[in-house]
């Protein structure tokens, strides 16, 4: 088991890693959540693609892949794809 000194190394490591590569497509760190159903998350990360096929290709990124062995024992987290409806003008 890691020690606590460890762990912040790691979580301040894949913080501005992912940073850095979130800012690249744009991502959205949501603000305040409110749970209407089901267990309130501490955070929400949302990032916009113009396809699903965008989106996995950022998901397997060497960039991505670098940092996923770290983000994983330094947070629990959910991760997702949703294809999103036409936008509406």
């Amino acid at each position: 088991m890691k020690n606590a000194r460890a762990e912040a190394l790691g979580r301040n490591e894949v913080n501005m890693r992912t940073i850095a590569l979130l800012a690249v497509v744009g991502a959205v760190r949501g603000g305040q959540t409110a749970s209407l159903e089901g267990d309130q998350p501490k955070r929400i990360v949302m990032i916009a693609f113009d396809s699903m096929a965008q989106a996995q290709a950022w998901y397997d990124s060497p960039a991505y892949h670098a940092i996923r062995p770290i983000r994983l024992q330094s947070a629990k987290s959910r991760v997702y794809i949703v294809e999103g409806a036409p936008e509406v003008r």
